[in-house]
């Protein structure tokens, strides 16, 4: 293993001397070229062209909609998508990056875990390192968003918000967060130890009643969250197998929570403890969300992509329909506004959208909201109309006309690559991608995907 270390890194500093001395050189000869071309070009607006699934992977964790012409949704990736038109397709979605916060462990970057919205002029967030961001203006771009706090570097996993004077966010070891001011700062927000050791996966407020559910089977519920730690009770729910809980509710008389082990437990009363709570078992799948629009209309969703739908969710097994909705990457996060529209985030950056999901037989459509990955390389062939891009996800896009708009790109994957650091194209015969282990060679860079790109291992 020290000898293969340090091949390995005997390889990689020659790699970087070598690589330096070609840039210091290239640079000096183009120094007084680049000053007198300078002036001559003319830059055009950008224009995104990853426009092909499945973009850049970024999950969509949550989705929040406070009305059904209006949709917040939020990504692993730190983005914010919104929309007044939410079944209108990828061009009706606006996205930015609004969290440029450090990872914790295992992860490079922040992910936002959750959002909750009151209304389109007051949206809630919050990441996987503990930040709270809130914004006035949820479309309105990157500086509309505001970190206002840092409650737990364990993470948040979700937030949900009563109203502008009520929020609740949970998070790992079982901590609960409570506001009455949302943007006035950590020291606002208070904190309840309530499930010793145990991570809280979600948390929903309506009025009267808090409830959060815990990975081990257990709620908690409050009437009054403000009252602190001894205001929360906890009921032991589910004692299946694989108990990791989601649960929503439409009004403190109606609350529901899906579990991994493709079971839907109902209560109307969820604080009478667990003889209150009726299980029944639906799927073969992990349930990875549920929401209902009213008491008549809920819809859970499992890991692949398969959604289950019913108008008398306290019913048994057969009152409950199934549905596979999503072709490629399975469901995240599920949000459901009256009975007239519900939306799924994918684990693709995709959102699934129906605007009738509990009729007789539902229709769903897919729109692509996450176009936002950083290019992590591009290279042009001088002479030629190639350029060829690379991104983190390990994506190859290819164009033989720069200019044009996103549909003039073509991107394509090489099996086993996950991550593209850079490009160069000597030639429009050989394009050369750099990855995390190895490189991508191409002799037919705007080719298919196989046999014309290869990828080789090198560490």
């Amino acid at each position: 293993m020290a000898g293969t270390l340090g091949f390995r890194l005997q390889a990689m500093r020659r790699f970087v001397v070598v690589a330096c001395a070609f840039l210091a050189v290239a640079g000096v000869a183009a120094l007084g070229a680049s000053t007198a071309l300078a002036s001559e070009f003319t830059w055009g607006s950008p224009t995104m062209i990853e426009h092909e699934a499945p973009y850049s992977g970024f999950k969509v964790t949550a989705v929040s909609c406070p009305r059904a012409s209006y949709c917040v949704a939020v990504n692993s990736g730190g983005d914010v998508s919104v929309s007044t038109d939410p079944t209108g397709g990828t061009s009706d979605w606006s996205t930015a990056h609004i969290d440029t916060a450090e990872g914790g462990l295992g992860e490079a970057t922040a992910r936002l875990t959750g959002v909750s919205c009151t209304s389109d002029e007051f949206c809630v967030a919050v990441d996987s390192v503990g930040n709270v961001w809130v914004s006035k203006d949820p479309g309105g771009g990157e500086t509309a968003w505001t970190k206002t706090a840092s409650l737990y570097n364990g993470g948040l996993d979700d937030v949900s918000c009563q109203s502008t004077t009520l929020c609740v966010a949970v998070g790992g070891s079982g901590y609960v967060y409570e506001t009455t001011e949302p943007t006035g700062g950590a020291s606002a927000w208070h904190e309840a130890w309530v499930d010793e050791f145990r991570r809280l996966e979600t948390v929903s407020c309506v009025t009267g009643l808090c409830l959060a559910a815990d990975e081990s089977g257990k709620i908690f519920t409050s009437t009054n969250p403000a009252a602190g730690l001894a205001s929360w009770h906890e009921t032991h729910i589910d004692t299946s197998a694989f108990p990791e809980l989601h649960a929503t509710c439409v009004s403190a008389a109606f609350c529901v929570a899906t579990d991994w082990s493709g079971n839907v437990l109902t209560s109307t009363e969820p604080t009478a403890g667990a003889s209150a709570w009726h299980s029944v078992h639906l799927a073969s799948l992990p349930f990875f969300g549920v929401s209902c629009g009213t008491e008549a209309a809920c819809v859970a969703v499992t890991d692949e992509g398969e959604a289950y739908w019913s108008t008398t969710p306290t019913g048994s097994a057969s009152a409950w329909k199934e549905q596979t909705v999503g072709a490629e990457g399975y469901a995240e996060s599920v949000e459901c506004v009256g009975t007239g529209l519900c939306v799924v985030g994918d684990a693709d950056g995709g959102l699934l959208t129906s605007t009738d999901p509990v009729g007789a037989s539902p229709t769903w459509a897919a729109t692509a909201v996450d176009g936002v990955d950083s290019l992590a390389g591009v290279s042009c062939v001088t002479a030629t109309t190639l350029c060829v891009a690379v991104d983190a996800r390990g994506r190859i896009l290819s164009t033989t006309n720069a200019e044009a708009a996103a549909s003039g790109w073509t991107g394509r994957s090489v099996s086993g690559v996950t991550h593209l650091t850079g490009v160069t194209c000597p030639s429009t015969a050989l394009c050369v991608a750099s990855g995390e282990y190895g490189v991508v060679t191409s002799t037919n860079p705007t080719g298919p995907s196989s046999p014309d790109l290869a990828a080789r291992r090198l560490m």
